[in-house]
């Protein structure tokens, strides 16, 4: 019996083990997930970043960095949680971030919860917008290349979407709606007719933070095993939404399973 309780404790410890290490590994290592989408010829490249809550990111940003330009990505989405809610604006490395991203292609973004409880998080957004940050809450922005004509719109983390952002003048060939939050129920205004958005990318979930048989086990405003964490899904008639599992780390410290995540998403048109 007593050799039998060791057996069970020295299994308990190394399943721990292995657990831990996983887990360790998995603040580290960035997934780059290609989705593509369309059925065109004109080609245009996004990435989708969300959640990297600075300074709580364990990854190394300089080779982020480096894999986008690598990728030859046209622009850049950032949906929100950029930084963590207590961090300081002015040296968390968001905003350097941001000014490295720009160097690279356009940026979009739309504010997380934790910029918008943050109580300099207006100011942060200003900050941005002086590095050249394109910020669409509640309305929109137009991508340009060579014949492709993208309308970008958002709505942060509480701001309403209404279709009449979108100039109809643009004459824009696809719609993209950032959305900090998964859940459709937060996206105010939306519908299913012929003025809903192509495109919804959206993060917050962390992906469920442990990851099993490819579920998440829980996620803020869904609780447990929830529905909308990751990955791609269909809505309504025309509407696609893809959820990054993000890239920091938050309030909790660990990710199982579950790497940080960038969609590499190709849309042609």
């Amino acid at each position: 019996m007593e050799v039998y309780s060791i057996v069970i404790v020295a299994v308990c410890i190394l399943v721990f083990c292995i657990a831990f290490v996983s887990a360790f590994i998995d603040n580290k290592t960035v997934v780059y997930e290609p989705f593509a989408l369309g059925e065109g010829v004109r080609k245009v490249r996004i990435a989708h970043l969300s959640d990297l809550h600075f300074p709580k990111q364990a990854v190394d940003t300089e080779r982020l960095l480096y894999e986008l330009k690598q990728r030859e990505i046209d622009f850049v989405a950032l949906t929100g949680d950029l930084m963590g809610r207590r961090s300081d604006i002015f040296t968390c490395g968001a905003l350097e971030f941001a000014r490295e991203l720009t160097a690279i292609c356009p940026v979009y973004y739309v504010r997380g919860n934790h910029e918008t409880e943050h109580r300099h998080g207006d100011l942060f957004v200003e900050e941005l917008k002086k590095l050249g940050v394109h910020v669409v809450e509640g309305s929109a922005a137009l991508f340009e290349k060579e014949e492709i004509k993208i309308a970008v719109a958002g709505v942060g983390d509480e701001a309403a979407f209404s279709p009449a952002q979108i100039p109809a003048e643009w004459a824009a060939d696809y719609t993209l709606l950032l959305a900090h939050h998964p859940e459709r129920k937060r996206w105010k205004g939306y519908t299913d007719g012929a003025s809903s958005p192509d495109l919804v990318l959206a993060g917050h979930a962390h992906g469920g933070q442990f990851r099993m048989f490819g579920m998440g086990a829980f996620a803020p405003d869904q609780g447990l095993f929830p529905r909308v964490a990751a990955g791609r899904r269909r809505i309504g008639d025309k509407t696609e939404l893809i959820v990054s599992r993000g890239i920091g780390r938050s309030e909790f410290p660990l990710r199982l399973n579950n790497p940080p995540h960038v969609p590499i998403i190709e849309i042609t048109i």
